[in-house]
């Protein structure tokens, strides 16, 4: 729902990072209760694409959410993702198990920052300071 095209194009490089972490989840699932086996998870890396969002309008009388709370959910949200997944390496016993949730929780704390950025750059200038180009966006 944000109006501003780079606050569109940093949610939207975002959500395909959580759709891969998804993705990428899913495949270990089936691994795990298939083969008993962990994955190799290199980590997330995503060329600029497009992925078909769906639009949400809000009901009458529900409360319009500000560029800025989107923000500060998506913070929230980042840092919990964060602390589930090192969490979760603590406890896994496979090397790979470990490995791919230390790399979920690096990504995590990378889009934290992400939105950290974009946060203090609207709230003290006004101004979504994300860059649209053809970059790649990830850790590893």
């Amino acid at each position: 729902m944000t109006k501003n095209p780079k606050g569109k194009e940093m949610f939207q490089q975002l959500s395909e990072f959580e759709m891969n972490h998804y993705t990428r989840l899913k495949d270990l699932l089936k691994s795990l209760q298939e083969k008993g086996e962990w994955i190799l998870y290199a980590g997330t890396s995503l060329k600029k694409k497009k992925i078909p969002l769906k639009v949400v309008t809000p009901s009458k009388g529900q409360e319009q959410l500000t560029d800025m709370d989107a923000l500060k959910i998506g913070i929230r949200e980042e840092k919990k993702a964060e602390a589930y997944y090192r969490s979760m390496a603590e406890l896994a016993k496979d090397p790979r198990g470990r490995d791919m949730y230390k790399r979920l929780a690096e990504e995590e704390a990378l889009h934290e920052k992400i939105l950290n950025d974009q946060y203090y750059s609207l709230h003290n200038t006004g101004v979504w300071s994300w860059v649209i180009k053809d970059r790649v966006i990830g850790l590893r």
